[in-house]
């Protein structure tokens, strides 16, 4: 299942994956961050990794970013992957 959302400001990808979520956030080299870092993201409090795709320059202001992590209606082993671009990164 994959979903695509987009405004004025971000674009994302929403996917639906199936296997060891923890291996694939170690596998792509996310991180581990803490749910309560006010993420504007619709998972649970389970573990959520990030990966950062891009860094932050003079013309890019925010991160574009890879989210994993699982939402209560998650069967086990399976997880959601959200890729969100900032299109609004000019100052």
């Amino acid at each position: 299942m994959i979903r695509y959302e987009s405004d004025n400001f971000v674009t994302s990808f929403y996917a639906k994956a199936k296997g060891d979520m923890h291996k694939f956030a170690k596998l792509i080299g996310a991180n581990a961050i803490l749910r309560s870092c006010e993420e504007p993201i619709p998972l649970n409090d389970t573990d959520i990794y990030r990966k950062d795709i891009t860094p932050i320059t003079d013309n890019k202001l925010y991160l574009d970013t890879i989210i994993i992590g699982q939402d209560k209606d998650s069967k086990p082993n399976e997880f959601y992957v959200i890729c969100s671009k900032v299109e609004a990164n000019e100052p």
